[in-house]
């Protein structure tokens, strides 16, 4: 009740639809939680597309270019508070951007440096290929997308000097 639809659906094939109410549909993921997984996703999906199309720093990009980033995306991931996302001396096992929540990056005898919502979390260290000087820490819960760390250095090889400037501002 309240809520209102922005967007509109259009088919491209014949197809079948469902319509469901808004408490039905509530119960229905209450019951079925792989309901509210895909669900949640789709929003975590659209909040990423919408972070690119708005963000100063990406709206300039070529839409390709937009693309090819997406692309990179390997994954959605909720982490626990206290989880450790990147390991001091290693290489970070992806990069995140996350969509809620907030992690650390955690150095010895330095205060942590928090990320959250919209920021990317090791970008540089991932397409300079350094390994880590401290660790990433879920603070509080968070969802992140994950984007493969060879892709995005394989994108940062192959990318323009403006394409490579973008990449240093987000990240």
């Amino acid at each position: 009740e309240g809520e209102t639809c922005s967007a509109s659906v259009v088919t491209e094939a014949r197809s079948v639809l469902w319509s469901f109410e808004g408490q039905k549909i509530r119960e229905l993921a209450r019951d079925l939680p792989i309901i509210q997984t895909r669900i949640e996703s789709i929003r975590a999906l659209h909040r990423l597309d919408s972070f690119f199309s708005m963000h100063k720093a990406t709206d300039g990009l070529d839409m390709g270019v937009r693309d090819r980033l997406i692309s990179c995306i390997s994954g959605i991931h909720q982490a626990e508070p206290g989880e450790i996302l990147g390991a001091q001396g290693e290489m970070i096992p992806a990069v995140y951007l996350i969509s809620e929540g907030k992690i650390e990056y955690r150095i010895p005898d330095m205060p942590p440096r928090a990320y959250t919502a919209d920021e990317f979390v090791g970008l540089g260290d991932a397409i300079h290929e350094l390994p880590l000087e401290g660790d990433y820490v879920s603070s509080e819960p968070c969802r992140v997308f994950c984007f493969d760390t060879e892709k995005l250095q394989k994108m940062a090889q192959d990318a323009p000097p403006e394409v490579l400037a973008v990449l240093a501002r987000i990240g």
